[in-house]
């Protein structure tokens, strides 16, 4: 459990409504600075649990995550997941825990549909291969000169 109930502090979910506030801000978003607010957005309510082991796990995912999360803003728009952000901030200030992992749990059941209905990133940006086997000159039957 994320002990939101008892750990989160007015100073986190001030933090959270400023970082939603940032990724709803369309003259300043970009791809990634929309993604760094979305990483420091799990990364309040990961320290909020008061649980170093969370904290820990959540800093390396950060390290290893941030490009993929500047390539699913760009595969899935900027909007996606804040309706989610707004309803896990909401919960967080009521003392929700329930409601908190009711919320994230939908953001990230939504959030995988979003990729399975786009297809794999990866897929579509990779160029298509001209060869994908070296062609095999024919035997004529004599040697040139």
């Amino acid at each position: 459990e994320m002990c939101i109930r008892d750990r989160a502090t007015e100073k986190d979910v001030r933090r959270l409504r400023e970082l939603l506030d940032s990724q709803y801000n369309r003259k300043l978003r970009t791809p990634k600075s929309f993604a760094d607010d979305d990483m420091e957005f799990h990364m309040v309510i990961a320290r909020s649990t008061g649980n170093g082991l969370i904290v820990a796990v959540y800093e390396i995912l950060r390290e290893v995550l941030s490009d993929a999360m500047v390539q699913t803003v760009q595969t899935l728009g900027f909007d996606v997941g804040l309706p989610y952000h707004q309803q896990l901030i909401d919960a967080i200030e009521a003392r929700d825990e329930r409601g908190a992992i009711k919320a994230m749990k939908a953001h990230m059941d939504t959030t995988r549909a979003q990729f399975i209905l786009q297809g794999d990133p990866a897929e579509r940006e990779a160029p298509p291969s001209k060869n994908k086997e070296p062609r095999q000159e024919e035997d004529s039957g004599y040697e040139s000169t």
